[in-house]
């Protein structure tokens, strides 16, 4: 549970930890670590077979938390829903404004969201090279979720099998496609996928 006073005092190098979550996962990881601390803080559920947030209790330690809970209607919401309607919010882009104000995020060439620059990549590998004590979920994402299994269930990959008409059985993986935030180039025309384990 990290108060605003803190986050602005509990710095990694000179990324909070929104800042952290932006460079490393988006607007998604933002959400993430937000949701996650909401979560402990018993102010929010999610439903973990399919997710789904309801809100608890409407208390926000901070704008990005306070603009989560306003997001959300009386009866819930679910998790994907709630992460591209929080995307556009003016509390993630000032996180995002002021990544680029500093020179760690740039305009993509072709419009929309925007993409890691040459500090920010380098600044993005140091941090998962060497995660600040506390900011594990912020930099790893799912991988940084060491104490709640729940938690870990919500935001992991979901696999789903379905009978075929022929018999057969196929599993293919329901989550949305990853951003491209770790490195790359936003005019890649696709492809990619590759990395190290």
């Amino acid at each position: 549970m990290i108060t605003r006073s803190e986050r602005t005092v509990r710095m990694a190098g000179e990324l909070d930890l929104y800042e952290a979550a932006y460079l490393r996962g988006g607007a998604e990881r933002v959400v993430m670590v937000a949701l996650a601390a909401l979560r402990r803080q018993g102010g929010v559920t999610v439903t973990v077979a399919r997710p789904r947030v309801t809100v608890l209790e409407h208390r926000a330690q901070d704008p990005v938390q306070r603009a989560l809970l306003d997001a959300v209607p009386g009866k819930g919401m679910t998790l994907p829903n709630l992460v591209q309607k929080l995307a556009e919010s003016p509390e993630i882009k000032e996180i995002a404004a002021g990544l680029q104000d500093r020179n760690l995020l740039r305009r993509s060439r072709r419009g929309g969201r925007p993409v890691l620059s040459r500090n920010g990549r380098r600044r993005s590998e140091e941090l998962a090279d060497s995660p600040p004590e506390g900011y594990r979920m912020a930099v790893l994402g799912v991988e940084g979720i060491d104490d709640d299994d729940d938690l870990r269930r919500i935001f992991a990959p979901r696999q789903q099998t379905r009978r075929t008409w022929y018999g057969g059985t196929v599993t293919y993986d329901t989550t949305p496609p990853a951003r491209n935030y770790g490195g790359g180039s936003d005019d890649s025309g696709g492809g990619g996928g590759g990395g190290s384990d």
